[in-house]
């Protein structure tokens, strides 16, 4: 493995996730306190419909980024990816335009309908970046991927501060805003693709018969994605049809606040993702021990900044108390699913186990969905939460110890010692006032490391001597 490779992608992606964080944060602190509930639930739920626009690729993203991942740009069949590029566009063109007649004969109110709408021109234009995004991934070129998506959110901040600036309370705009900002990304991947657009297309037969084969490949690893985040959308459909718009502003943008991590550990897996794919066996599995001990330790320090964060969100929305309880019931996502992007689905499609995550997510969803169910004839969003997150848990913590066995690697009693601290941390929030419960999470953060300090010093150990080694080599 190439660490010093490693490590300036991975840093470019950070500082990517860096800029995506400051969006976000102005996003979902400034945006609904501007926008209004309702306003604001609108554009929560346009964010909502684009965040599974993926599936309508079929899986040909997927696949062209499993079949290719480890090539380099000279290896890479560059006509045969224009030939599925431009496939992809055309089926992707119906799908958009079935979604726009679909929004003009349904049941939909106008805002609704914009929504729809606006849903299906996004299809085309964050499908077709995604595409080129990962081809610059599995070719190990992340920086590339990681300066788009920085395109991406610096061309939105622009016209977003505008319109923050001048309080406009038209959702619509903002919808506009960021079509306009991926389009940029996207003009973008194209210049950097030029080399693949002029490489020529191979007869419609053969493109046809590639890009099958790319989504035969791709449309396991695209399920298991959808399901993946069906597992927490399950909640949200059930919240905005059951609960009305206002309580689904709410719940999105607890969950917004919760995604800034869980977005940010999934680009990181994006980044080692190519590098394991050409790392030996050796390789892998040392990996994998140090940095299943690395999440153990850093992970669980979200517990301890929600106090903190609780605190300055109440003052600046006080109208969205009801959703900080929401904040709190979702952060041991932030450490279980963060493991399971991490450890579990990264060596998961390194190991061409697409088959098994498409089962294991499958699995998920259908508990998940099943909790939903039953908090929904409750109605109780919280029994729905916190279902959720259970069935969370334990997929990550089956799904770490297969790939562990896998790799021939002892399990690791530090699993039991992070349910745990979930265990103190909802007694905590649920039964002390902020204060105690954050002095309880602090001492039990502290018996955690003393518990497990013998676990951990290797991991640290591993950690210099893999800086050490990228800073010396030439």
């Amino acid at each position: 493995m190439n660490l010093r490779k490693l490590m300036s992608n991975l840093s470019t992606a950070l500082i990517s996730q860096c800029v995506s964080l400051l969006l976000s944060i102005t996003t979902s602190l400034l945006v609904p306190k501007i926008l209004g509930i309702e306003e604001f639930g609108y554009w929560q739920l346009f964010m909502f419909y684009t965040s599974y626009v993926g599936f309508f690729h079929l899986g040909l993203n997927d696949g062209v980024y499993l079949i290719n991942g480890g090539k380099s740009r000279s290896q890479i069949d560059k006509a045969s990816i224009n030939s599925q590029f431009t496939v992809g566009i055309l089926y992707q063109t119906i799908f958009a335009l079935c979604l726009v007649l679909f929004s003009i004969l349904g049941p939909f109110s106008g805002q609704r309908q914009f929504v729809v709408c606006s849903t299906s021109a996004f299809l085309l234009l964050n499908n077709s970046a995604m595409f080129i995004g990962y081809i610059f991934q599995a070719m190990n070129e992340t920086k590339l991927y990681s300066y788009s998506v920085i395109l991406d959110k610096a061309s939105f901040f622009i016209p977003l501060t505008l319109l923050l600036t001048f309080k406009n309370t038209d959702f619509r705009l903002y919808v506009v805003a960021y079509g306009c900002a991926k389009t940029c990304c996207l003009l973008f991947c194209l210049w950097n693709f030029k080399d693949f657009l002029t490489s020529g297309h191979k007869w419609p037969a053969a493109a046809l018969g590639e890009t099958r084969k790319s989504i035969a490949v791709g449309i396991r690893l695209m399920l298991a994605n959808i399901t993946g985040f069906l597992i927490l959308g399950v909640i949200r459909f059930l919240v905005d049809f059951e609960w009305g718009i206002s309580e689904f502003g709410k719940l999105s943008f607890a969950i917004s606040l919760v995604n800034f991590i869980m977005t940010a550990v999934s680009q990181v897996s994006m980044v080692f993702f190519p590098a394991l794919r050409q790392s030996d066996e050796h390789e892998q599995t040392s990996f994998f021990q140090t940095m299943r001990t690395v999440l153990a330790l850093t992970l669980p320090l979200s517990y301890l900044a929600f106090f903190p964060l609780v605190a300055l969100l109440s003052l600046w929305l006080p109208q969205y108390q009801a959703g900080f309880r929401f904040i709190a019931l979702l952060l041991p996502l932030t450490v279980f699913n963060g493991r399971m992007d991490l450890i579990g689905t990264t060596y998961l499609k390194v190991l061409r186990k697409e088959n098994l995550l498409l089962v294991i997510n499958t699995v998920t969803l259908a508990f998940s969905a099943l909790g939903a169910l039953v908090g929904s004839y409750f109605h109780s969003i919280t029994c729905m939460i916190i279902a959720c997150v259970v069935i969370v848990i334990a997929r990550s913590v089956f799904t770490e110890h297969l790939v562990a066995s896998k790799l021939n690697v002892e399990g690791s009693a530090v699993d039991l010692g992070q349910i745990a601290l979930t265990v103190i941390f909802y007694v905590a929030i649920l039964l002390c006032p902020s204060l105690q419960a954050f002095l309880l999470m602090t001492f039990a953060y502290g018996g955690y490391l003393y518990i497990f300090n013998e676990e951990f010093k290797p991991a640290w150990s591993k950690i210099r001597e893999a800086f050490l080694r990228c800073s010396t080599r030439s």
